[in-house]
């Protein structure tokens, strides 16, 4: 950053300090760390977000928009269901690197769990998970160890 780009984010921060107060935007800056994946999470989460949109046949930019729906709904509910269990990241940094509200992760999360074998979109759904779980988790080893 160039010293006159400097002077105007301090400038952008002064004025939403004094808007919001400096309590808040603080808070804010610090939540910041806690959301932020890192880089090795990153490189996971991108791992399974590939070979999930593989499987599904769509791209992975259609996995992370918001209005891609179908396919592109159930891909991103898989990724997020494999993510919580084979990434250590919280359901608010993955709500983060998607770009959604926490509450629609912990209500897709909450789903898989209540999902019975017996109903068949559940089954249909396990069933594709049990398929990629094995073939991310190798994915996955490549990059890093996991438990």
């Amino acid at each position: 950053m160039q010293g006159k780009e400097i002077f105007k984010a301090v400038q952008q921060i002064h004025n939403i300090m004094r808007k919001h107060g400096a309590k808040n935007v603080l808070s804010k800056l610090q939540q910041l760390d806690t959301y932020d994946c890192s880089k090795t999470e990153a490189e996971q989460i991108d791992c399974i977000v590939s070979e999930v949109a593989k499987y599904y046949q769509v791209t992975a930019p259609s996995i992370f928009a918001t209005k891609e729906r179908g396919k592109c709904s159930e891909a991103r509910k898989m990724c997020w269901v494999l993510i919580c269990q084979l990434v250590m990241v919280s359901e608010i940094q993955i709500a983060w690197y998607f770009n959604r509200h926490n509450s629609v992760i912990y209500k897709a999360i909450k789903e898989f769990r209540n999902m019975d074998r017996t109903h068949k979109r559940d089954r249909e759904f396990l069933n594709i998970k049990d398929i990629l779980e094995p073939i991310v988790r190798k994915q996955l080893e490549s990059i890093t160890p996991i438990n």
